[in-house]
């Protein structure tokens, strides 16, 4: 052998030893997935459920270990046994992975990897479309569409298409047609509009004359994805007398499943249908001798009118919506649910009315507005903005300042909801308006706000901050820390509350406020901030030395003598500066900062300054990313320090 070797020139001994190193590698390979394999084999036959249960749960991660031939010749047999297993909860288990177990079939066995799927996977969730366990069948249902994502078209008509058949065809189990239905809708998507029209409509049909009412429920509940699959056009032509008749269904539940679809029927047909045959039919179900009927069209109604847009709006559906609100007219109407329906959806029918039909429903908004039950109240105190940005500045300032005074002296629950969008609604206003709830913006910070405190859930706020032993004496200026969650809420919008006011106007109310919260007793009011930092930053751009002043503040944080919860939140805050602050002020006032943390006698300031700095580095297009990358000492892959890897191990097993 050795001769042989000597005699070759250099390039003629290269390719025998190759071949041999790569006939080694592939034999280390064979050995470490034969015992992988072994164990599939061992585990699904096992007598202890919980191992049968436990190799479901992690069976694409054991397929992605064995090679691509024991995928194709030895796993197809091992899942056939899984799905006959007597346990339900392996079987469904084993359905729940039924997807990615394709993919690794597509991935490490390509198109011989595919059609295995097909003909050996596939029939085996065919099968569990038929379990006797319920929970069994709705995973089936996720699955068959899931795999039928992963295949074209041709394959999908072969192979798919076949199992709804199947299952259409079932005389005597009524469920499988059920099961059929909603496959008929989920798999519309997937499917060209051609193929939907010669093989869905036909089963439509077929399933709205079904005997049995949960056949025709079904096909009721599952129609808004054929209805996008099959266009305006099909939809109105075709579909539509199919819903029609299915709303005059002498089962009520008919009705009501018709009733959940009524809003995805209007989105695709057109308007003179529309108009001709929905508005009818919800008029209809709006009389219907069920109350569950006329309960659940009334919820649907403002979607309904949304999908109108600029088309005009019937009267009589304007009408409907307004008794929805009215205490004094009949109790299906004024149901809790369908008040609380009515404020959901008061900014959809808003929208469509435009700002020109705002008297048609402003006595219908301070009925609302007026409601005892707080849902209702809160309802309208999240969609505040959502209002103002329809009616526009002058019309918003004229009706909805004294609403958001109102909202801001409501209980906690409704107080949230104005809170949690105050930039928002601010933005729509005009400048000198905006200038007049600074005062309010500075109670809410130091936690004075309204007289609603505490009477919202009834949850004492103050649990959360139990350091503070004793209260505070009377004339303290401490941050009060019964609000915090009203803090948080605007400490998440201090960036654009600053971006509304001149630089002048932030310098003297923004910057304290900032100020203050950063230095707040709560730690996810400060942490809520941190995002906040370059758009507070930018809005200073018009005063460079105020500018400069508050980089100076936030480098002061960095220092060794800094607070603890500082030097924390200077190293979270610098990632979203980054984005945001110009690369010379960066490296000015911010890097320094990360070079004396990266050296903090704290072991958590160091990990999460390292942090930090790795996701800088990977910021696209950064001009920070090489002078990241320096500093750091990071790998492009983003390695923790050996330090960072042992306090985070600490932290998981923790």
């Amino acid at each position: 052998m050795s001769e042989m070797f000597w005699g070759m020139d250099e390039d003629a001994g290269e390719e025998p030893v190759t071949e041999e190193v790569e006939s080694c590698e592939e034999q280390q390979e064979e050995k470490e997935t034969s015992g992988m394999l072994e164990l599939l084999q061992t585990h699904h036959k096992s007598s202890i459920p919980v191992h049968r249960l436990a190799l479901a749960r992690k069976l694409p991660q054991l397929l992605d270990q064995i090679t691509p031939r024991e995928i194709l010749e030895d796993v197809p047999h091992i899942l056939t046994t899984m799905t006959k297993d007597a346990e339900s909860s392996v079987r469904h288990a084993l359905c729940e992975q039924f997807v990615e177990i394709a993919r690794v079939f597509k991935i490490k066995c390509g198109a011989d990897g595919v059609l295995k799927v097909l003909r050996n996977v596939v029939p085996l969730v065919e099968r569990m479309l038929t379990d006797e366990t319920a929970t069994v069948r709705e995973i089936a249902l996720v699955a068959i569409v899931g795999i039928a994502r992963e295949v074209d078209i041709q394959q999908l008509e072969e192979y798919i298409l076949p199992v709804v058949s199947s299952l259409a065809n079932e005389v005597d189990e009524e469920e499988y047609r059920v099961e059929a239905a909603q496959l008929i809708n989920d798999l519309a998507p997937l499917m060209p509009q051609e193929l939907v029209l010669s093989f869905s409509l036909d089963l439509v049909r077929k399933f709205t004359q079904d005997t049995q009412f949960r056949v025709r429920k079904g096909m009721a509940s599952n129609i808004n994805l054929l209805c996008e699959a099959l266009g305006v056009d099909n939809t109105s032509e075709l579909l539509l007398p199919l819903y029609f008749e299915l709303s005059e269904d002498e089962v009520w539940g008919v009705r009501k499943a018709c009733v959940d679809s009524l809003v995805s029927f209007s989105k695709f047909v057109t308007a003179e249908k529309r108009l001709e045959v929905l508005v009818p039919v919800f008029e209809r179900l709006a009389d219907d001798a069920s109350r569950w009927v006329k309960s659940s069209v009334l919820q649907s109604l403002g979607p309904f009118i949304a999908t109108f847009g600029t088309s005009p709006i019937p009267h009589v559906l304007l009408e409907h919506y307004k008794k929805m609100a009215d205490s004094k007219t009949s109790s299906i109407y004024s149901e809790n649910e369908n008040t609380f329906h009515c404020a959901y959806n008061f900014p959809a029918v808003l929208s469509a009315v435009g700002p020109e039909g705002w008297p048609e429903l402003s006595d219908t908004y301070q009925i609302l507005l007026r409601d005892s039950n707080s849902k209702v109240r809160q309802s309208l105190a999240f969609s505040l903005h959502a209002v103002a940005a329809v009616l526009g500045e002058k019309l918003s300032e004229q009706v909805l300042l004294a609403t958001f005074e109102e909202f801001l002296t409501d209980l906690d629950d409704v107080k949230v909801g104005v809170i949690t969008n105050m930039a928002k609604f601010l933005e729509i206003l005009s400048l000198p308006v905006r200038r007049q709830y600074l005062g309010e913006l500075k109670k809410l910070c130091l936690g004075k706000s309204g007289s609603g405190s505490g009477s919202g859930s009834g949850e004492s706020d103050s649990d959360d901050c139990l350091f503070f032993r004793t209260p505070d004496p009377p004339g303290s200026t401490r941050t009060n820390t019964t609000m915090w969650r009203h803090r948080r809420l605007l400490s998440k919008q201090m960036g654009a509350l600053a971006l509304l006011y001149d630089a002048t106007t932030v310098v003297e109310s923004i910057l304290p406020l900032f100020k203050s919260l950063v230095n707040d007793p709560v730690a996810s009011v400060r942490n809520a901030l941190k995002t906040q930092l370059g758009a507070i930053v930018r809005s200073l751009a018009e005063l460079p030395d105020k500018q400069h002043e508050l980089l100076e503040f936030i480098q002061s944080m960095s220092e060794p003598t800094a607070p603890y919860h500082h030097r924390i939140w200077f190293c979270k805050a610098v990632v979203h500066a980054a984005k945001d602050i110009s690369p010379e002020l960066y490296e000015t006032y911010i890097a320094p900062g990360i070079d004396l943390l990266l050296v903090d006698p704290i072991p958590n300031v160091r990990v999460s300054i390292t942090n930090s700095v790795i996701n800088i580095s990977k910021l696209e297009a950064s001009a920070l990313l090489s002078y990241s990358a320096e500093i750091g000492d990071v790998s492009p892959e983003g390695a923790l320090p050996e330090e960072a890897k042992e306090l985070n191990g600490q932290e998981t097993k923790n």
